[in-house]
């Protein structure tokens, strides 16, 4: 943790002194100077505090807790958040409080149609920073009654998404109000435990597919995090413990009609390496995953034959890559309307972001990531247009939304997403929309999306 957070405090340092070259009427040597003092002060102290800690709830309580002194704050937590269901709730808090209100203040969830500049910070990667709530009482009135309802006066939320997504909060701060800086540096140390702690949690809970119920099937997800899921349970890509191991059953995956060559497979998980020296680490790189994935089933998923390596024909195993290829070419062939719109939508859903995301453009992957890339696109634009025409405005935004968290500098997403909001009569949504397109589309584009929605 210790050179993470050093490295994260340096850049930002340079960064600021970056800021302050060339302007006279900077204060970096007088009150910048005093609080990357305490900055680093309070960071140091914390990484002492932690060194040698392997207790999740340790360390996020000690984080926490530094925050609150750090910001002479009532209340510092984690509120995870989960997109899909939309909603938040805190999952690990720190208050610095006698008597804490935070059972009676939360719900078991709070529900994020009332925060929508919540997701819009945590999609964009920036910090929710209210000084005063009573300033978003006129512009977000929604989130105002949150706040009040939780005897927020001001806050700021400093988001973290890997693996695990949410916010780091703290409440009613008495100073630095305006400074996320020390709250995402703490965003570092506690998104690390909450995965671990998620870890553990998703081992003792694990439920498989409804649909695998044949011992010999077999389904594996490609897109965005790997995952392996059989009528046993699930296993993620961290439970496998091995990054060169997925590499070896990915590749073997993407081609699943091809007895593979060791020297291809050598060349793929150990591309800066002699091949002849690397070829004999295949087959104890196999036994280990082999050894991990037993649970999950009685065959071997992967084989030996006598020129190399192949999955088990007696399995059947099946990807999402294979199903969103049937869902497209099922849907390039259909004629009716409602038809082909429900393939599209089975092929979108599936779609969870880059294929192998842990390995995205590494060489050997490039051209499989890029063709599936290109045919969700076009799945989308697809989709998107025969929504409009249908008039289905509610799920016309609701994909478009979701097609922007995969590939937010699309102009024809943003497009789609404003003109729903539009017809269906949210005004001020589609003009906050289309601010925020132009903070991320390039001038051109944002220009061309401009005259689009004028013409409409």
């Amino acid at each position: 943790m210790g050179i993470m957070l050093t490295q994260k405090f340096h850049d930002w340092m340079k960064n600021v002194r970056e800021k302050s070259v060339g302007d006279e009427s900077s204060s970096f040597w007088g009150d910048e100077y005093i609080y990357a003092k305490e900055f680093m002060g309070r960071l140091v102290a914390l990484e002492r505090q932690l060194h040698g800690s392997g207790d999740p709830d340790e360390i996020v309580t000690n984080a926490l807790k530094a925050g609150c002194d750090f910001y002479q704050a009532e209340w510092c937590g984690v509120l995870d958040i989960d997109m899909e269901l939309g909603v938040l709730m805190p999952y690990w808090y720190y208050s610095s409080m006698e008597n804490d209100p935070t059972s009676d203040l939360f719900r078991e969830v709070e529900f994020l149609e009332s925060l929508p500049g919540w997701v819009d910070a945590l999609q964009k990667g920036r910090a929710v920073i209210v000084p005063d709530v009573g300033e978003v009482k006129n512009i977000a009135s929604g989130e105002y009654e949150t706040y009040k309802k939780l005897e927020m006066q001001s806050l700021i939320g400093a988001p973290y998404r890997k693996r695990a997504t949410g916010f780091v909060v703290v409440k009613n701060p008495a100073r630095h109000k305006v400074r996320a800086e020390f709250l995402q540096m703490l965003s570092y140390v506690v998104v690390a435990e909450v995965n671990e702690r998620k870890l553990l949690e998703s081992a003792r809970v694990i439920v498989p597919p409804e649909q695998l119920l044949n011992p010999n099937d077999v389904l594996v997800k490609l897109f965005g995090e790997l995952e392996i899921f059989t009528s046993r349970g699930m296993m993620r890509e961290a439970d496998l413990k091995s990054p060169k191991g997925c590499r070896l059953l990915v590749y073997l995956l993407l081609n699943q009609n091809r007895r593979m060559p060791s020297r291809e497979l050598a060349a793929v998980i150990w591309p800066e390496e002699e091949t002849d020296h690397v070829m004999q680490n295949i087959r104890s790189l196999l036994y280990r995953l082999r050894q991990t994935l037993e649970p999950l089933m009685e065959e071997h998923l992967i084989e030996t034959t006598l020129t190399g390596y192949c999955l088990n024909t007696r399995l059947n195993i099946m990807t999402d890559c294979k199903q969103f290829d049937e869902y497209h070419a099922a849907a390039e062939k259909v004629s009716g309307t409602t038809s082909k719109i429900e393939l599209l939508k089975k092929a979108a859903v599936l779609y969870r972001g880059s294929l192998f995301a842990s390995a995205s453009s590494e060489q050997w992957l490039i051209p499989y990531e890029t063709q599936y890339h290109i045919r969700w696109i076009k799945v989308m634009d697809q989709l998107l247009e025969m929504l409009d025409q249908t008039n289905n405005h509610a799920e016309l935004y609701q994909y478009s939304v979701t097609a922007l968290g995969i590939e937010p500098a699309r102009m024809d997403f943003w497009y789609w997403s404003i003109h729903a909001l539009t017809v269906n009569g949210s005004q001020e949504l589609a003009r906050r929309e289309l601010e925020s397109a132009r903070i991320i589309l390039d001038e051109q584009d944002y220009m061309v999306l401009k005259n689009r929605l004028d013409c409409k």
